[in-house]
């Protein structure tokens, strides 16, 4: 948190300080953007950033995600080596098939994950088991391997941007709250805070599950809708070594596991 006042102005306003917002604070930064200011309700990664489970998988169905999800690895391996850490583990990612149909589907992926340059490899159900020991073959088909998948900690990572984003230059104030944005003839002019008020040319909404309500301000409708999503974090059973467990994906019984210290998530 900023411990100086609240600016009157700034270029760019960037609301919300999950993982969202502190990655467009960080990436204005690098661009060399140094009038930038990032407002948060609570504490950064208070919403829904500290719930994700931090699966790192880099293949998609869609290209501009694909090559997104890349290069986030290549940022947390870039951050990794900073004084802010963001709990990056390269420990690849398995994903399983129960049926022939999905295993069909694995192989499309794997050529597809080739025109990206991204190894994926078709593995046995024996060799996943001796990547993954705790899974039970049974039903298994087959499988694929991808060893530059990871896993990440939400958290530290929204930290670790925003530590980035202030050396770049960028002020942050959490425990302010947006209660309007102003415009004139349709562009913005600033923000109304419980601090004060901000003049700004552009404004960002990070806002994450709370991204509607702030369009609101606008009259604009953000199609986000907030679902119930359930894990549970096992006890401690393992050692904790250096090496983590791969993520396990199991999309036909709809389940994901990844090593959580020494249990699992």
């Amino acid at each position: 948190m900023s411990t100086s006042s609240l600016p009157s102005r700034a270029k760019i306003v960037v609301i919300g300080g999950g993982v969202g917002g502190t990655s467009v604070a960080y990436h204005l930064a690098e661009l060399g953007e140094k009038d930038v200011i990032l407002l948060d309700r609570s504490d950064l990664t208070s919403g829904s950033t500290f719930h994700s489970a931090g699966l790192v998988g880099q293949l998609r169905a869609d290209p501009t995600l694909t090559k997104m999800n890349m290069h986030s690895v290549d940022l947390y391996r870039k951050l990794e080596a900073t004084d802010t850490p963001p709990g990056w583990k390269e420990c690849g990612s398995i994903k399983l098939a129960s049926t022939p149909e999905r295993m069909e589907e694995i192989r499309r992926q794997i050529g597809w994950a080739r025109t990206f340059g991204l190894d994926l490899q078709e593995i046995s159900p024996k060799q996943a088991q001796e990547l993954f020991p705790l899974i039970d073959l049974e039903g298994v088909v087959g499988a694929c391997y991808m060893a530059s998948d990871g896993q990440v900690d939400p958290s530290q990572l929204a930290q670790a941007l925003a530590s980035g984003a202030r050396v770049g230059g960028v002020k942050i104030f959490t425990h302010t709250r947006v209660t309007a944005i102003r415009t004139l003839n349709g562009r913005v002019t600033g923000v109304d805070t419980d601090k004060g008020f901000i003049e700004c040319e552009k404004v960002v909404n990070c806002g994450g599950m709370f991204a509607p309500e702030i369009g609101r301000l606008v009259d604009v409708r953000i199609p986000i809708v907030p679902m119930s999503h359930q894990y549970l974090i096992t006890e401690n059973f393992m050692p904790v070594g250096e090496k983590y467990l791969p993520s396990l994906r199991d999309p036909d019984n709809l389940i994901y596991f990844r090593q959580e210290v020494g249990g699992l998530l």
